[in-house]
């Protein structure tokens, strides 16, 4: 059974936290090592999000975001991908993963389409284009991530596959909803192409990554000869 959690470190689906499978439209639940009131939080919100995952609305845009996700895997990059789309009409914001090619480990899909719609209207103009839209990312977004989004006044994500390593929507934090002041919390939705978008993380984590530092090879290390005298 496929299940849309994706184990960074491991390449597999597990359940350390709570896993949603996509069987039966998210009917089954796996309880891991989480608390019952963290438990009960999740469960409240899986049920109002993501019951109709599968068919929402917005899956098109999802398909979009996907393209730039398969985008960042051509580039060796982790492939993550974004739009934001005004209105359920018009996509003004798009990204993908960055940090290998700009050297920068801030440079998330999320944070790469903020960048540009600051860069392109004055602050005013882009938290208002920002409240009347939809971001769309293939993985749940991380906690620095989601605590940007909030800070730049989105109200509402779409993600694909769950990130139960850095997940800041309720896999790991949920810095999505927690009680910030004056700020809004994300309304997030799971599932939507969620298989799709975890098997272009475990293709990326199971190839060879030319990026990554080589590992030392500890074979080679000399012992230290201890010289006494009598």
């Amino acid at each position: 059974m496929m299940k849309n959690t994706f184990d960074w470190f491991s390449c597999t689906t597990n359940s350390k936290l709570v896993t949603i499978s996509t069987y039966n439209r998210f009917s089954s639940i796996t309880i891991g090592n989480t608390s019952l009131k963290t438990f009960r939080t999740i469960q409240q919100r899986i049920s109002m999000t993501t019951a109709n995952a599968q068919v929402h609305p917005g899956h098109r845009w999802m398909l979009e975001a996907l393209k730039h996700a398969r985008s960042a895997l051509d580039k060796q990059e982790v492939p993550i991908g974004c739009v934001i789309v005004h209105n359920d009409s018009k996509i003004i914001a798009f990204g993908q993963n960055e940090p290998v090619r700009l050297q920068n480990a801030t440079r998330h899909a999320e944070m790469c389409a903020l960048d540009s719609l600051f860069a392109e209207y004055d602050l005013s103009t882009t938290r208002q284009l920002l409240s009347e839209s939809v971001l769309y990312v293939t993985c749940e977004p991380c906690m620095m991530c989601a605590g940007a989004l909030r800070l730049a006044g989105m109200t509402q994500v779409v993600y694909g596959c769950s990130n139960d390593r850095f997940g800041g929507c309720g896999s790991v934090l949920n810095i999505a909803e927690d009680a910030m002041p004056e700020l809004l919390p994300l309304q997030c939705t799971s599932g939507v192409e969620g298989e799709e978008a975890m098997q272009l993380l475990k293709t990326f984590y199971m190839n060879t990554n030319t990026n990554a530092p080589q590992p030392k090879d500890k074979s080679k290390k000399q012992k230290k000869t201890v010289v006494t005298s009598d």
